[in-house]
């Protein structure tokens, strides 16, 4: 196990700490205000990304008919069954949600 003599926790070696002390003894961050801020917002552009957005009804049945659409299409140019077509968008989409 990987022990930190700065701040006594486990998981990473001093060369890897982020934080540090003053001279009073007071833990401060290795990084400045301006790069805190801006992995603040990179973090709640991520969740935002995450998030996504409430589609209407008609939204929601408009996309339905694009899929159905494109499967037919798809099954006719590849020669497979729209099952095995819908089956791989289905992989894709839940691959697309754990990034």
């Amino acid at each position: 196990m990987v022990y930190c003599g700065r701040c006594g926790r486990t998981g990473h070696y001093i060369s890897g700490c982020k934080e540090n002390y003053n001279l009073h003894g007071e833990r401060i961050s290795k990084l400045t205000q301006g790069e805190i801020e801006i992995s603040n917002q990179n973090k709640l552009k991520a969740v935002t990304k995450r998030a996504g957005c409430r589609w209407t009804k008609e939204e929601e049945k408009d996309i339905e008919e694009d899929i159905e659409k494109y499967i037919k299409r798809k099954s006719k140019e590849i020669g497979r069954t729209e099952n095995a077509i819908f089956i791989r968008m289905i992989k894709i989409m839940e691959d697309l949600v754990e990034d």
